[in-house]
């Protein structure tokens, strides 16, 4: 048989991610953020003030989908917006206090989450 849905990419990457998501929730259940929301708190970490257009592309998500995630990061206060000066439509994008202190407390739990998902490997 050509084709064993064990052994296939697909399932297999499928599996894992439904892995990472377990471990992730399993060790940030305290810390009320997902997944998606760390990545958009890191990257403005390594980038305050990024634009939302230029955020999604880091991130790699479509426009839409990050700017409802900043909208709701914004709402829990862990992210501030503001107009671009330079571009009237655009909005700047950068963690809040609330938001670097929710970060600090992450770190750790990532650490073990990024450990456990690649332990299985050689």
């Amino acid at each position: 048989m050509k084709y064993d849905i064990r052994q296939s990419p697909g399932p297999l990457i499928r599996r894992t991610h439904q892995i990472g998501l377990s471990i992730f929730a399993e060790c940030f259940k305290d810390l009320d953020i997902t997944p998606l929301q760390f990545s958009i708190m890191w990257t403005l970490n390594l980038h305050p003030g990024l634009d939302q257009s230029t955020l999604a592309k880091s991130v790699a998500l479509d426009t839409a989908t990050c700017s409802n995630i900043v909208t709701r990061l914004e709402t829990k206060g862990y992210i501030q917006r503001k107009i671009n000066p330079e571009n009237k439509r655009a909005k700047l994008a950068s963690l809040s206090r609330k938001g670097n202190q929710l970060l600090s407390r992450a770190e750790a739990p990532m650490d073990y989450v990024q450990k456990k998902l690649i332990a299985p490997l050689d």
